[in-house]
């Protein structure tokens, strides 16, 4: 699996689960999850084609989302709704409109934050209206997707920071083909070009050492003081 199917696999589950914690708390009725499940089984096959709703249409849509939020309202205000869940209620329709927006459209990093933070305030919104151990069950689903969905958009965001560049090294040093090449360079001199270069190599080591020409006539005429002074002018010169 590519890294970009994995990132959107796991975005795509967070905000699949978040959806299913605020349907199972009440907050949402069937048909509209029904609906918003059409909506991401859509989005999810138009990834990358040019069939995706433009940036700048997306971004009209999401400011007619204010007055369609207040409609809404008046709206679940006629039907008779509890004034309790009355704003919870509008809200919640909010924000599976504004869910089904961005997951059509053309999607950069800040679209993905913010899906990662609209399916967050869901799961608020569903802890609100329930806290019952099927939401712990959802609840630890969706950080588990959302620690997946979190670290793979991380990765996606930095290989795309990094420059690709070329290695100018293209065979590892200890390839056949160097090896070749080298059997045939020593070939064509001779076989001498190892025994030179072993030659410079112990040459290098060697360090050069002071002789001493001893005159043995001239030493035995100098005399005795002489020839005690001799090993100090052996231990001056080493």
């Amino acid at each position: 699996m590519k890294l970009l199917t994995y990132f959107q696999a796991f975005s795509y589950a967070m905000i699949a689960v978040a959806m299913l914690a605020l349907v199972l708390a009440g907050g949402l009725s069937y048909p509209l999850a029904l609906l918003f499940l059409v909506v991401m089984i859509a989005s999810w096959n138009l990834e990358g084609t040019r069939w995706q709703l433009p940036e700048r249409y997306g971004l009209a849509i999401v400011l007619l989302s204010i007055p369609l939020f207040y409609v809404d309202w008046q709206y679940q205000k006629s039907i008779g709704e509890p004034a309790e869940r009355l704003g919870v209620t509008a809200l919640a329709h909010l924000i599976v409109f504004l869910s089904a927006v961005k997951l059509v459209q053309v999607k950069k990093d800040r679209d993905w934050v913010f899906l990662y933070l609209i399916s967050f305030f869901e799961v608020l919104l569903a802890a609100g209206l329930s806290f019952s151990p099927v939401f712990l069950g959802t609840l630890t689903l969706y950080l588990l997707c959302g620690l997946c969905a979190v670290t793979a958009f991380e990765i996606q965001k930095a290989r795309r920071s990094i420059a690709h560049a070329e290695t100018r090294l293209l065979v590892p040093p200890d390839s056949r083909v160097f090896r070749r090449g080298g059997q045939r360079s020593w070939a064509q001199h001779g076989g001498s070009a190892p025994a030179i270069r072993r030659g410079r190599v112990a040459g290098a080591h060697l360090r050069p050492r002071p002789a001493i020409v001893l005159d043995r006539a001239a030493f035995r005429r100098r005399g005795p003081d002489a020839q005690r002074r001799w090993p100090d002018k052996l231990h001056r010169l080493f």
